[in-house]
């Protein structure tokens, strides 16, 4: 039993001749065996102490401090994660509230890249991340060929605004019908909020394409922090729903056929 629990093989065998693979000579079986035959477990009534009786690691001086400093430990914790908590919500507003600089300075590195348009705008880093700038304009031309349904409108309308036919509304009318189309024929291939920024019409250039995508992620944050406060909220009205029905009583069956009666 010893050897099959710690070193995964039966040793058995060792009590007539060695192992002959492995190095388990007779000798040390019967070394181990005679430790185990002359050793006796105290019980409560052996004069010796009980055998359940250990010694502790540390004094209760020494106990209190290190809980003591354990409570600092966890207080700096939180008091970390929520200054993290903080830093991300203030750091992804502002990438937000910056999204059509960052769409627009994406779209102009995009086309300098593939050498269709001459012009290149310096990035300000006080402004703009130029490393979100740079990923931000390499996914946007990798979802050309994926089709992401969020930016299906935006890769549409910026082809057309690059094109000689950018001022012709004719042409952003249809454009906007063809986009209703294609989501109704295939729903999902174009995101359903961005249908609805064509609700007061086509966008007249590709600026104020990018401040009503920059709107509608605004609109998208807000949406997601009130679901899961909802959610936070539930979740907290169900733990004391479960504690209240926990400290609730609930009545024998004696007791209930009483008001029967």
């Amino acid at each position: 039993m010893m050897g099959m629990a710690f070193i995964g093989q039966n040793i058995g065998c060792a009590r007539c001749h060695d192992h002959k693979f492995d190095p388990i000579p007779t000798t040390d079986y019967y070394v181990l065996a005679g430790i185990l035959k002359s050793s006796v477990t105290m019980d409560e009534n052996d004069e010796r102490g009980h055998f359940m009786v250990q010694q502790p690691l540390a004094n209760q001086s020494k106990l209190e401090a290190f809980e003591k400093a354990q409570e600092v430990i966890t207080f700096a914790e939180k008091e970390l994660s929520d200054i993290i908590v903080d830093a991300n919500d203030q750091l992804r507003l502002q990438r937000i509230g910056n999204l059509a600089q960052y769409l627009l300075a994406a779209d102009q590195s995009q086309r300098v890249s593939e050498n269709i348009s001459p012009n290149r705008k310096k990035i300000n880093p006080a402004v703009l991340d130029p490393d979100i700038v740079r990923r931000l304009s390499d996914w946007l031309q990798y979802s050309e060929g994926t089709e992401v349904p969020i930016f299906m409108v935006w890769n549409v309308f910026s082809e057309t605004f690059h094109a000689k036919s950018a001022d012709s509304p004719a042409k952003l009318n249809q454009l906007s019908q063809s986009l209703r189309q294609r989501s109704n024929e295939d729903p999902g291939s174009v995101s359903a909020y961005t249908l609805r920024m064509r609700d007061s019409g086509p966008p007249a250039s590709l600026e104020e394409l990018a401040t009503r995508y920059q709107q509608l992620f605004l609109t998208l944050d807000e949406l997601l922090k009130a679901h899961l406060d909802f959610y936070l909220l539930r979740e907290e009205l169900d733990s004391q729903c479960l504690a209240q029905e926990e400290n609730t009583e609930i009545p024998d069956n004696a007791k209930l056929s009483d008001h029967l009666k």
